[in-house]
């Protein structure tokens, strides 16, 4: 009898989906940049987050962006969520502090969007403050950052601080909250890999094996991929990273698999 994707997911034990990180658990990171900020005396921090980089931004506010580019300011009294028109709404709903900013650079660059207000950099730094800004604070280190958004920064008179390797250390160690979701996303990544082994059948594409192990990670609740879903059959086992193909798979064939939840910002794999 072949692989039944149903009878599998009923003999799985359920997820706890309620685990999540705060909203106080955001504010006190903000809180902690603050303090760095002061003790390097900074008046303003920016960092910077896209679709396939977006820990620095994520970790400060939640927002993960999809498409358009993200960026937060963080003031002595206030911050602001910076993006794209299209991402505006979808950032409200998921960022667990600040207020959001549609910045002309951020937006998708062919694209008109009337009847939104865009902001300058400068407008958002000095609202940020509540005083012309003398030094910005780095946080994101410069190969995440877009050239064209590196230069806006760096094209402002503004005295600037590399801040790095503060965000780079607070974020290397975990919280106890950002630890339950790591084994969230752990435990879906047992299931959905579990799940493409015993569905591995000669004459199937690869994509196939991949399609089983994704629906499993998002129907057990993970909301995104950390990398894209490898499996690699034949000559193609060989290799370390490349995505899932519609090669079929043949009899004896030895098969790379990798699969990469992510949960609530943190990836399994």
């Amino acid at each position: 009898m072949g692989f039944n994707l149903e009878s599998y997911i009923a003999q799985c034990q359920p997820v706890d989906l309620s685990v999540h990180i705060p909203r106080e658990e955001f504010e006190d990171r903000v809180e902690r940049i603050r303090a760095e900020m002061e003790n390097r005396q900074v008046d303003v921090a920016i960092a910077f987050g896209n679709e396939l980089r977006p820990g620095d931004t994520g970790w400060i506010t939640n927002y993960d962006p999809q498409i358009e580019p993200t960026a937060v300011v963080i003031g002595p009294e206030k911050i602001f969520v910076l993006g794209g028109p299209e991402g505006k709404l979808y950032a409200e709903q998921s960022m667990q502090v600040g207020e959001f900013r549609c910045l002309q650079e951020l937006k998708i660059p062919e694209e008109d969007y009337p009847g939104f207000e865009f902001f300058t950099l400068y407008e958002i730094l000095y609202e940020a403050c509540g005083f012309p800004p003398k030094s910005l604070g780095i946080l994101t280190c410069s190969d995440i950052i877009t050239q064209a958004f590196y230069e806006l920064i760096f094209n402002t008179s503004i005295q600037k601080v590399d801040m790095t390797d503060f965000l780079l250390k607070a974020r290397y160690f975990k919280s106890k909250n950002e630890l339950k979701c790591m084994q969230v996303a752990s435990q879906i990544a047992t299931y959905a890999m579990k799940a493409m082994i015993q569905s591995i059948e000669p004459g199937k594409r690869e994509l196939e094996i991949a399609a089983i192990g994704e629906f499993v990670m998002k129907y057990f609740g993970a909301d995104r991929i950390g990398v894209s879903t490898i499996v690699a059959s034949g000559e193609r086992a060989s290799s370390v990273l490349g995505r899932a193909s519609n090669r079929i798979i043949k009899e004896g064939e030895m098969i790379l698999f990798s699969i990469s939840p992510r949960y609530e910002g943190m990836a399994s794999c």
